[in-house]
């Protein structure tokens, strides 16, 4: 029984899927990530060049300022910082002698 609830299951996601991929707005979407995606770009920027971003710590900082300068490149309006409390930030502070 279970076998032929999951064969229906596969067969029905199939079909669905099969119906969704023919619609032109997929075949644009595909195209866009396949051929003009940035999340390689951005994802080297974000973690290579900024770098880990404990919470509330300066890296987040610069991070979030990267972020909106990103969003506001891609036209997208009310780019902004939303606050919260968090309290003591994270930043190594190395202290000799």
């Amino acid at each position: 029984m279970k076998a032929w609830v999951y064969a229906s299951g596969a067969a029905m996601m199939l079909a669905g899927s099969a119906a969704f991929a023919d619609t032109s707005e997929t075949a644009r979407i595909i195209d866009e990530g396949m051929n003009r995606s940035q999340v390689m770009i951005n994802a080297s920027q974000l973690m290579d060049g900024i770098g880990g971003r404990l919470t509330n710590s300066p890296s987040l900082r610069r991070a979030e300022t990267w972020a909106m300068g990103k969003f506001s490149g891609y036209g997208l309006a009310n780019v902004h910082k939303e606050a919260f409390d968090f309290g003591r930030g994270w930043e190594l502070v190395v202290r000799r002698g």
